[in-house]
């Protein structure tokens, strides 16, 4: 086993050590894993310790037949018949890559941020969960960034993580999941699942996450309503998409109160079977779940949540791993009101599904290239097996160091250099791609809306998401749009809303990754506006463009 593999086993094993309340003393919580053992022996010959004879008779000897942990469904959800703390709204963000969550008292307007990422023991993150899932070849699941740790481990050839689970929503056909049985390259066990059980699985997962961190962070109640954020899908995926999600989030509840405290190191796959095969026959809390709102929408709200009035209108932009979406948005001060108003300009709410995932294939093709893998022979198929496992994380290191030196599952090794990707041809059409979906939002709005609220003094192009920060993104604020024969100057906005820098601070560097979960936990989400500028009761939106506040306009 390499170091690096050693040093994240190692990492996950050290997030189960924990104080034993009699005596004081350390101890780990759960059993250790033959990849972490294997991870023990790296790291101690890598200092030159003297490990002994790894084939002992001791380590041949067959391993105890353990017996099926038993798992009482918990069912405190279903004997409610309403949600409990009614003025509380939660909002689960389901990403590709990472989700998150935020929950907010429609009341006091008061917010709650929820470090589901640090309650799972994660350390790159404090509010984000890797969203992945791993089956091991000894039976048990992991979840999060253990399903990351423990799928580095396991040098099986042709083995995969359950990873992006979403994009079996966003990219897959609209088939009906719970009759779509896993592959064996990621349930290499006996015991069946669906690509819906495993899917309602990680739900459960950031569900308890999120409703733990609720209860017991903030001591308010696990069962609040709660919105589900997700992207702009034609007519026939949101609608099939969003029946399920409302299926697999009310039956994730029950899964999070029957494994709460239970997920660290794994679950036995028998244990998960006969909890969803009791599951079946148990009515779920369809009550707790308020509905989808559209990922740009949410990140929309996010912006004008507490009163801010300096974005007449805007470009929203929410870059997520499996979707970029876009939408304009405008505020309208009311007469009657010091609370700024603000509405979605019919037709320009639409998304794409090309994101940091296509990102992440350009990477991996570029890197297949330059070694002349051939994917249809034996070591080929090993070699891309790997690379998938690691090249979220050779993405990330490439923008961060501005260079990406890796090596190949065949020990080959190789680099990429930042420049070098971004000259890439599938780059380049990925631009275009981003520039093209940027002018079908401008050309869908009604004429008299750019006229009057973009034509002067221009569009706050605001970026959201895991990829609000990728070069190319960022290129779109910049530069000119020209829509109905007007030509729009584009500005970017503030990468934090003031109502977060000046009254919570900390969440300014996550604000990017959580707008879509802020905002979908708003007391009131955009409305859609009228086709052409026709507000009633609102006062002229001219009145709140003189009060944008942005260099050079």
């Amino acid at each position: 086993m390499d170091i690096e593999r050693a040093k994240w086993a190692l990492e996950n094993l050290f997030q189960r050590v924990e104080r034993d309340p009699i005596g004081g003393n350390w101890k780990l919580n759960g059993s250790i894993t033959s990849g972490e053992r294997d991870a023990l022996i790296a790291i101690l010959q890598h200092l030159g310790a003297e490990v002994g004879d790894l084939n002992s008779a001791r380590g041949q000897q067959d391993p105890p037949i353990i017996a099926v942990p038993e798992f009482p469904l918990v069912l405190s959800s279903t004997a409610l018949s309403a949600p409990e703390e009614p003025s509380v709204m939660l909002c689960l963000d389901f990403g590709t890559a990472m989700s998150k969550a935020f929950a907010i008292d429609g009341e006091t307007e008061k917010p709650f941020d929820l470090a589901v990422g640090q309650r799972s023991g994660y350390t790159e993150a404090i509010y984000a969960l890797p969203s992945s899932l791993f089956i091991s070849g000894t039976g048990r699941v992991y979840l999060g960034h253990e399903a990351i740790a423990q799928s580095l481990l396991d040098e099986t050839p042709g083995r995969q993580r359950f990873d992006s689970p979403k994009q079996e929503l966003s990219q897959g056909t609209t088939a009906d999941l719970s009759s779509v049985p896993v592959p064996k390259a990621i349930n290499p066990t006996e015991i069946p699942f669906t690509k819906e059980e495993l899917i309602t699985l990680y739900l459960g997962y950031l569900t308890d996450m999120a409703c733990t961190e609720l209860q017991e962070g903030h001591e308010r109640s696990r069962y609040v309503r709660r919105r589900f954020a997700r992207p702009c899908w034609d007519t026939q995926r949101t609608a099939w998409a969003e029946q399920l999600l409302e299926r697999m989030l009310s039956r994730a509840q029950i899964l999070a109160d029957t494994f709460s405290g239970h997920w660290q190191g794994g679950i036995d796959v028998r244990a998960i079977r006969a909890v969803f095969d009791k599951l079946g026959s148990v009515t779920p809390p369809t009550f707790l779940i308020a509905g989808g709102v559209e990922e740009p929408v949410a990140a929309a709200a996010s912006i004008v949540l507490q009163g801010e009035r300096q974005y007449p209108g805007f470009l929203v932009v929410d870059v997520g791993a499996g979707t970029t979406d876009f939408g304009l948005f405008v505020v309208i001060q009311p007469r009657s009101s010091s609370t700024p108003k603000i509405f979605r300009l019919q037709g320009s709410i639409h998304g794409i599904r090309q994101a940091g995932d296509t990102i992440d294939n350009f990477l991996r093709a570029i890197i297949l290239k330059k070694h002349h893998v051939d994917l249809q022979s034996p070591y080929g198929v090993r070699i891309g097996a790997e690379l998938n496992l690691h090249i979220r994380r050779y993405k990330e290191a490439l923008f961060r160091d501005g260079t990406l030196a890796y090596r190949l599952a065949d020990d080959t090794p190789g680099s990429v250099s930042l420049p070098e990707f971004l000259d890439s041809p599938e780059v380049a059409r990925f631009s275009k791609g981003l520039r093209e979906a940027v002018q079908k939002t401008f050309d869908g709005v009604h004429e008299s809306w750019i006229r009057r609220m973009f034509e002067q003094p221009g569009v706050l192009v605001v970026l959201t998401g895991g990829g609000a920060r990728l070069p190319m993104v960022h290129e779109l604020t910049q530069g000119w749009i020209e829509t109905h024969g007007i030509r729009v100057l584009c500005h970017a906005a503030p990468s934090v809303p003031t109502w977060i820098t000046e009254g919570y601070p900390e969440f300014i560097d996550e604000f990017p990754q959580l707008a879509v979960a802020m905002g979908g936990a708003a007391p009131e989400l955009p409305e859609m506006g009228p086709d052409t500028p026709q507000f009633g009761g609102l006062s002229s939106p001219t009145y709140v463009a003189s009060n944008l506040q942005v260099k050079g306009v």
